[in-house]
């Protein structure tokens, strides 16, 4: 295993997604790659969207600080580390994302929701672990 992508948001089963995968890729000496999508809020059209913009640089500034704070505890921990931002569809670009950097596994938190809640909100866990061609490895 020579790359682990992990997924961040700032949850604490994000956190607790980061140092497992540090625990993994330290006893594999595997590289970390820390993403964070930011999902684009709905902005109605004008003239109603009042600061539509700068939310979302705000929200991208907010992901850029949680993955580049990930990569650095991956760094501390004595491995190499990297991150990424993209925007849209968690599920869809964690999944894209660890194909395109050859990730041999992608880790990531569960929110623990309940059974209605995630049929009708959905879950980015699910998601991912629905559709990748990487293996996931979900933490609780």
């Amino acid at each position: 295993m020579k790359r682990i992508l992990v997924a961040v948001d700032g949850s604490e089963q994000s956190r607790k997604a980061m140092a497992l995968a540090i625990q993994i890729a330290t006893g594999l000496t595997a590289h970390v790659t820390a993403l964070h999508v930011v999902v684009p809020p709905y902005v109605p059209p004008e003239p109603y969207a009042q600061g539509g913009f700068a939310l979302e640089v705000s929200l991208r500034q907010y992901g850029e600080h949680l993955a580049q704070s990930a990569a650095d505890e991956a760094r501390k921990a004595g491995l190499e580390a990297d991150w990424r931002i993209e925007i849209g569809s968690p599920g869809d670009l964690i999944s894209e994302a660890a194909t395109t950097l050859h990730a041999d596994m992608i880790v990531v938190g569960s929110r623990g929701q309940g059974a209605l809640r995630r049929l009708m909100l959905g879950s980015v866990s699910d998601r991912v672990a629905h559709i990748s061609q990487v293996p996931v490895l979900v933490v609780h």
